[in-house]
């Protein structure tokens, strides 16, 4: 087992100092540690220039932003699903504009539109597709392999939760065979905690 990235929560109330030091210590150890944004409201249009200003900002900081924006947890994103995704991909546009230069990933749902999965791969430099509530490995495979067909091994992750899993090692057994079934190989633990306690 090895740990090669972090994505570590990121806020005004962060503390700059701690942080500083973590990604220092991180680095020294070949762990890259990208900056977790999280703001579901940045997905409206009215909010991109907002977002974009952050972005740019933090940008000061690394160069390396992970951006966690879900607009499928909003009441109405069922009835307006491909809104959301076109209103998605245009703040990525919006960002990448501000700040080509930032190493930029993102988390994204298994369910979304292929052309959704294009465009936002064109935008990122990695998507980390969140595979929760699951833990067969037929079905999680059948999620990645969907989106593999149009993103490439190295620009994509799964990320995944132990507490649905029976046991570590059925999460280690699992990722196994998601990894050579789908093509897949970089998987994101959410959280670090749940699987050292």
């Amino acid at each position: 087992k090895s740990f090669t990235r972090v994505l570590l929560s990121y806020s005004r109330n962060t503390d700059k100092i701690k942080l500083a030091d973590f990604t220092k210590r991180a680095g020294a150890n070949g762990v890259k540690v990208e900056y977790m944004v999280s703001d579901n409201d940045w997905v409206y249009e009215r909010n991109h220039d907002k977002a974009t200003r952050i972005i740019a900002a933090l940008s000061m900081q690394t160069d390396r932003i992970h951006l966690n924006i879900e607009p499928q947890a909003f009441n109405t994103y069922q009835a307006n699903k491909a809104q959301y995704q076109e209103q998605f991909i245009a703040m990525l546009r919006a960002i990448r504009v501000q700040s080509p230069n930032i190493h930029l990933s993102i988390s994204v749902p298994f369910h979304w539109e292929l052309e959704t999965y294009i465009d936002a791969a064109a935008l990122t430099d990695n998507i980390v597709v969140m595979n929760y509530e699951n833990d067969k490995a037929d079905t999680l495979t059948l999620r990645m392999k969907k989106i593999r067909q149009v993103v490439h091994r190295s620009k994509i992750a799964m990320a995944v939760r132990p507490q649905d899993f029976a046991s570590n090692i059925a999460l280690e057994e699992t990722l196994k065979v998601v990894s050579k079934a789908a093509g897949v190989d970089e998987f994101i633990i959410h959280k670090l905690a749940d699987i050292v306690s």
